[in-house]
């Protein structure tokens, strides 16, 4: 299996601090103190530094340190560049046990063997034959994370199906996992679900990570996952009507490889889909830069899966889960539809996510991208009757879809790294009554602010 990225740092020892970067999802390149000011700048490595595909995609970094003395006070410094305008620093005191190591990184990690044990867990709990009051598995189980408030217990009928959708470059699996609901009082042994079998449901597909270095939009998965598989009501319901498809990990070599936005060889695989020709004839692009190993493999088994569910008149709804930096909250990007019936409609799967979710911004960040033509000349930002028109990410997987279906519900969802936007207190599922109380503008009341920024469980609801 080639890792492809030369720059990781297996360990460096500089004043008496010891670095490593030389794991899964490990970004950091070159380690240098300056004793005057008692800090250490940490230099991050460009994705696929030290390799062919090196590129300009620098702002992901995830190192470990060790050598701590009890609370030693050291000053870090992230530095991607020469221009000192970007630099990221902070101070820091060390409170654990001496001996600890101690890991660092842009946002909340989480690596690609870290979501295989994650999904074999998965599994696992899925296949008991008892399945009262089983709890699914939580999010601080992985990647060192915080207590996760947010438990979820696996419903009766839940019923999960992991396959190889396709293997990256490098030969890591890219999985797709199936939750569906099993026939009344039937064994789950004998309700086994295929991603490529003759379906009868509808289906949604949901899928993460196609930026490697985006992990908000990782836990925005991993929760709507477990989500799908519990007891609460809503997920029942979803279950019966609907068959679930998860690919939670597009690109696992940028992962591994600690890149923030391309594959082993450099490429944005986001822009993989070539929407200049007609409909029918869309494919994805072939970008082959070694004899045998090309994007379309696994890049066009993602579009061919929801293209062939669209020709069955199955798949309903589509989403890719994003990280951003620059917008607060967690808000939706929608396309453009050719009729106000389709837009109405496209925005009501909006306020159903504000109805449903406390940390969803409908009031300031339900905007619709328009799909723009060939030589359209808007400029990013342009804004026409209140709807955004940023210039349309031709080849993204939301626009590539709906270009290649015309499925009125294709999104991409973005979260924040850590900051939120307007967020809400959600009531349970049904009052006594079985109803829920809304206001008259749809949304639940008592708002309130997260003052502490996001964490995992929050992007999980």
């Amino acid at each position: 299996m080639s890792e492809g990225n030369c720059a990781k740092i297996h360990e460096a020892t500089v004043a008496g601090l010891t670095f490593s970067s030389d794991f899964d999802s490990g970004n950091a390149s070159c380690i240098d103190y300056s004793a005057e000011s008692n800090s250490y700048n940490i230099w991050i490595a460009s994705d696929c530094e030290g390799t062919q595909y090196e590129n300009q995609f620098k702002t992901w970094f995830h190192f470990s340190v060790k050598g701590f003395t009890t609370d030693q006070k050291v000053t870090f410094c992230i530095r991607s560049g020469d221009d000192r305008t970007n630099e990221l620093k902070w101070s820091y005191c060390y409170k654990y046990p001496v001996g600890c190591v101690v890991y660092f990184a842009m946002c909340y990690p989480l690596g690609y063997g870290e979501m295989q044990l994650y999904l074999a867990e998965l599994e696992s709990v899925c296949s008991k034959p008892t399945k009262v009051n089983q709890q699914l598995p939580s999010l601080s189980g992985i990647s060192l994370l915080p207590t996760d408030t947010h438990q979820l217990h696996l419903g009766q009928d839940a019923l999960l199906s992991r396959e190889l959708l396709a293997r990256s470059i490098c030969g890591r699996r890219i999985d797709i996992i199936t939750v569906f609901s099993s026939a009344k009082g039937e064994h789950p042994a004998k309700c086994e679900q295929s991603a490529t079998a003759d379906l009868t449901k509808p289906v949604v597909l949901l899928t993460a990570r196609v930026h490697p270095g985006e992990t908000p939009g990782q836990f925005a998965l991993l929760g709507a996952l477990n989500f799908a598989l519990s007891d609460d009501p809503r997920a029942v319901a979803l279950r019966h009507n609907y068959d679930i498809k998860f690919i939670p990990m597009i690109n696992p070599d940028g992962v591994y490889m600690g890149n923030y936005r391309t594959n082993s060889q450099g490429v944005n695989l986001n822009r993989q889909v070539n929407l200049s020709q007609p409909a029918h004839q869309i494919i994805v692009t072939d970008v082959i830069l070694n004899p045998g190993q090309s994007t379309k493999q696994w890049v066009g088994a993602v579009v061919s899966l929801a293209k062939g569910y669209a020709e069955k008149g199955l798949l309903k709804l589509y989403a890719d889960m994003h990280g951003h930096a620059n917008k607060t909250g967690c808000f939706l990007f929608g396309n453009a539809l050719k009729t106000p019936f389709h837009s109405a409609w496209n925005r009501a799967f909006a306020r159903l996510m504000n109805i449903n979710s406390p940390y969803f911004d409908l009031d300031k960040y339900v905007n619709e991208e328009y799909i723009l033509e060939i030589g359209d000349t808007k400029e990013e930002g342009e804004v026409d009757s209140g709807i955004d028109r940023s210039k349309t990410k031709e080849g993204c997987g939301r626009v590539a879809i709906y270009k290649i279906t015309g499925l009125t519900h294709s999104y991409t969802l973005e979260c924040n790294y850590a900051r939120p936007g307007n967020t809400k207190s959600i009531p349970p599922p049904t009052d006594p009554t079985g109803m829920t109380s809304l206001l008259n503008n749809g949304c639940l009341s008592n708002k309130t602010a997260l003052a502490g920024g996001f964490e995992p469980h929050h992007w999980a609801q």
